[in-house]
């Protein structure tokens, strides 16, 4: 399985502290994300999945074309898990 991310509606920065904490933050909301996905790696093996991280609604969804509907399913229900 490869997790892909696409990061949308970033903040621009006033300072560099800020740069990173933002960046800090952001790596680590993709590292719940692939963690979450890592305990159904099973059944989602040999995919290609691509997350969308919208950062100003601080949400992830899955983009899931061209997947089959049961492992988007499997997918969604690892992500919802987050919450």
């Amino acid at each position: 399985m490869i997790v892909k991310f696409r990061t949308v509606n970033k903040r621009s920065h006033s300072s560099e502290i800020e740069r990173m904490l933002y960046e800090k933050a952001e790596e680590e909301i993709k590292n719940q994300i692939r963690e979450r996905l890592r305990r159904a790696k099973d059944d989602l093996d040999g995919l290609e999945l691509l997350v969308e991280i919208d950062m100003q609604r601080s949400k992830a969804n899955l983009i899931g074309e061209g997947i089959p509907e049961d492992k988007v399913e499997i997918a969604k229900i690892a992500m919802q898990k987050m919450k």
